[in-house]
């Protein structure tokens, strides 16, 4: 990922503060990401895409892009809608200064629940920071007791073994 920032069109694009659409969509396709996403030096978004939301939006506030905007790649988690994804952050650079961010992510969800599961013969449940269950290869009525028994909307501490009837 860190060839594609140092890519002069990529960097001309941004400098110019024109539309990323183009070139984050050709880096979604190039990394076979579930996100892709282009800021401009300020943070603000040049163009998003899970399987796409927006662009416009700043990003600055997001602790990995602030990272990037100050020269340094970052990488974990991020909650983008009902989506949870692992992403890089990368600065990019022009020749002489930071013109943005490059953001790929993959998407935690019930397929990647379900590699896991095969991996390792254990059921997978992954739940994002507010306790909502975003990825599991718990279906049906067992998924929604484990929900249940995890997050009942108090600011106790979740358990880390649950019973299902699954």
């Amino acid at each position: 990922m860190a060839a594609a920032t140092a890519d002069p069109e990529l960097a001309a694009q941004l400098s110019a503060r024109g539309s990323a659409s183009g070139v984050t969509a050709r880096l979604k396709e190039l990394f076979v990401a579930d996100l892709a996403a282009v800021t401009a030096a300020d943070g603000q978004a040049l163009d998003i895409i899970v399987r796409h939301i927006d662009s416009g939006r700043d990003l600055s506030s997001w602790p990995s892009i602030r990272k990037g905007l100050q020269g340094q790649p970052s990488e974990g988690l991020r909650t983008e809608g009902q989506g949870m994804f692992l992403v890089d952050v990368v600065p990019v650079w022009s020749p002489d200064r930071l013109v943005g961010t490059l953001t790929t992510g993959f998407e935690i969800d019930d397929a990647l629940a379900g590699e896991l599961r095969d991996m390792t013969d254990s059921h997978v449940s992954f739940f994002d920071d507010e306790g909502r269950l975003v990825a599991s290869t718990w279906m049906g009525a067992a998924r929604s007791t484990l929900e249940a028994q995890l997050w009942d909307g108090s600011d106790s501490v979740l358990p880390y073994e649950v019973v299902t009837d699954g």
